[in-house]
This record gives C-alpha cells, structure tokens and sequence, in this order.
C-alpha cells in the first residue's frame, strides 16, 4: 500500500527536490563570489554618473536614509543623507540642466511618496528645488534625448493620473508639461524608449502587470503590438502602502519601482536593456519593502517585433534589487547587481552584496582590487528561474511573514 502511495509522488518530489538544489547552489553562488562591496544593509537603488564636469564616472548605492560612492577597489563613502524621518526609495542619475554634472532624482519615503532633485554644489549634495509630490523619472526619450516625466499620487491609489513630461529650468525648478498619451494611470516605472534603427522610429516598450514585457504603438501607446511568451520581468522593488478610498474606507497599495537600464549601443549598435528578470514565485519581505524571490539580470536587445535575450547571468541569491551599468576606469563597462544575500529581519540585520557582470556574456565578474576577471562557476549554469520555486532550507534564516516595518540597523561597510 505504502509503495502504491509513493510511486505516483516520486517525480513531485524530485522535481522539488531538484529545484531546492538549484535554489541552494545560486544562494552559495552569490554568497562565495567576491562582492565589490556589501553593508548590513537592505540597499533598495543603485546608480551611475557624473561628478562634476568631464569626471570619471561614479556608482551610487542607496541603503536606508544614505547615499554611498563606491570605487572600483571597494571603498564606500557615506555622500549624503536624506532628511529625517524619511528612507530613500530610489535613486537615478541624469544631467538635468545640461551642465555636465548629473543631478540626482530621490524618491522619498516621509509617510507620503515625494520626489527631490540632489545637485552637486561646491562639491558637496544637497536638495534643491520644492518637494515634489509623487514621482519623478529622468530617461531617454523617442530620440534619444534626456526626458524628465512625472506623475502624481493620489488619496486613493499610488500613481494618479497621466504621466507627464516635467519642464527644468536653469535654477532646477520644476513645471508639469504636456501628457504622453499613455494610458491613464499607467505607472511612469513601467515603460522605457528604444530609438529605431534607421528609418524606423521610436519604440515604446513596457512592463505589463502580469510580468509580461511589451510593445506598444509608439502613435497610439494603447495598443499593444507585441507581448512576450514568458512572464520574466520582475519589479526589482515594491513598498506596500495604505491609501483611503472616496468613501473613506481604506485599501492597499502596492508601488512598483521596475524601470529597466537602457544604454547607447553606440554607432550602428542598437540600443540595449538591461532587466531583472520575474521568479515564479511571489516576493520575500523585509523592512516593510518586497523583492522577487531569486532573480538575475538579463540583456534585451530589440528585435524586428519586440525583444530578444542576449544574455543573463545566474541567479545571484536571494533577491536582485537593482541592475546599473558602470565603467570602472580604467576597466571596461560592466553590470552592476544588488543583491540581497540574507533577508533575516527582527535582530539579525539584512545583507546586500554589490556584484558585477560581464555585460556581453552575463559571467560574474571577480577580482577586488586589482585586474578584473571574468568567469563563472560550472554550477552555475544550470540555475534557472524554476529553481525559486523552492521552499527555504532547514537551518536557513527565516523571513517575515507580513509588510510590518522590521527595525531599520544602520548601513555598516564590511
């Protein structure tokens, strides 16, 4: 009876037993391989830019209420704070007023979701402008050209409204412009431009609800022209939030943060996207934030209709909060990942780890200070997205089970 009973059950438990492997080894993957940095931290965004005119290019990483620089042999020095009362959602980088110095575009988290410019003066970040209310975006437009766009949040629901283009002047105030014609209340995080090769014009692509990724009519965004066969992209980030109805009855909301890194092909290359790619399973939970369990980024490169994947490195670990790109003089490009290692709450501290991937190939990159060198461990190559469907081994760390903020440890570089 005992045997009849099993039979049927023994390809289930293989399959699992095959996944929790697979699972394993990408956590050990992540654990073992030489991190540019990590802090007992969550860092929730990371960034690249320019300080100051003709300087070398710097990788920003968020964690908390902080903004670290981290250089290419390690070292992390605490750039800014955030006001009190407040932890930074996300961080992007972009030249706003033509300068040559990036100004930074922060989304903070006061109880309420407000966007600031940081720029650069005297050598030193501070805030400047008027707060503003709801979200704030700097990416390529149809032409390749720096847009900022914006939207707003509402009462009853986190993204309100059109998404709009967003005016800078001189001194880095800020005026709303026209709509994009996108759909009404279309998250501004879920769409991103690839400029046409040739005589073809702008592309527009977005990220569907149902982790599908998209093409949209450029003319008329609400018509969708072509969807991708596999639910893969992930939003790196998501903060759970309490909004009140018309009726004054309360609901919640979730705000997604999962624009992807669009680079310059350069020449007659075409334009690249650079995505964290969507688990099966649902997020982890930590510090009142949620992350897909597993991930790794992926290389998107367009293709006659839609897009194809050039490349994608191994699942890095316990969850992937964000992808950069990043020229480390006097190194070539690379991938940037933060990866959350270890999501325990409560009085054991998160840790994050800041790996780097070759971005033609998606190998690990490895060699901290000193030549970096590419390669990627045999296990490795067999991880795949089914294995997040595992459960957490015995003896592993355990996760919160609800959105509750846990308490937040200072960030501390190891």
């Amino acid at each position: 009876m005992f045997r009849r009973l099993l039979l049927p059950l023994l390809p289930a438990l293989l399959l699992v037993g095959c996944a929790h492997g697979a699972a394993t080894a990408a956590r050990d993957l992540a654990m073992s391989q030489d991190a540019l940095w990590s802090c007992r931290c969550a860092a929730t965004s990371i960034a690249t830019g320019i300080d100051g005119a003709g300087g070398a290019p710097k990788l920003w990483v968020a964690a908390n209420n902080k903004v670290f620089e981290v250089s290419a042999d390690g070292e992390a020095t605490e750039v800014w704070s955030s006001p009190r009362f407040s932890r930074i959602l996300r961080l992007e980088a972009a030249d706003l007023d033509q300068d040559g110095s990036d100004e930074w575009v922060v989304l903070l988290d006061t109880g309420r979701m407000r966007s600031r410019v940081v720029a650069l003066r005297d050598g030193v970040r501070v805030l400047v402008g008027k707060p503003w209310n709801g979200y704030l975006r700097p990416l390529r437009g149809p032409s390749g050209e720096l847009t900022l766009v914006g939207q707003r949040t509402g009462g009853d629901r986190p993204f309100l409204g059109p998404v709009f283009g967003v005016e800078v002047a001189a001194d880095l105030s800020l005026k709303s412009g026209a709509s994009l014609g996108l759909p009404r209340d279309f998250p501004l995080f879920d769409f991103f431009w690839l400029p046409g090769v040739g005589e073809q014009g702008a592309r527009l692509f977005s990220l569907e609800s149902n982790g599908l990724l998209a093409e949209r009519n450029a003319v008329s965004p609400t018509q969708v022209l072509w969807l991708s066969d596999a639910r893969f992209v992930a939003r790196p980030l998501q903060v759970e939030r309490e909004y009140r109805g018309m009726l004054g009855d309360y609901r919640d909301g979730v705000v997604d943060f999962a624009p992807p890194v669009v680079l310059s092909g350069g020449g007659d290359q075409p334009d690249r996207a650079y995505v964290v790619s969507q688990p099966p399973r649902g997020p982890v939970v930590v510090e009142g934030f949620m992350l897909p369990r597993g991930g790794d980024a992926r290389v998107l490169e367009p293709a006659p209709r839609g897009l194809s994947e050039l490349a994608r490195t191994p699942l890095m670990g316990r969850a992937v909060a964000g992808v950069a790109v990043w020229k480390p003089e006097p190194h070539e490009e690379v991938g940037a990942a933060l990866v959350w290692t270890r999501l325990s709450g409560g009085v054991v501290a998160p840790e994050t780890r800041l790996l780097l991937f070759d971005l033609t190939t998606g190998d690990l990159v490895t060699g901290f200070p000193g030549p970096m060198t590419v390669g990627q461990p045999e296990e490795a190559s067999s991880v795949e997205s089914s294995a997040t469907e595992s459960a957490v081994a015995p003896g592993e760390e355990t996760l919160p089970d609800s959105g509750a903020d846990a308490a937040q440890p200072a960030p501390a570089a190891e």
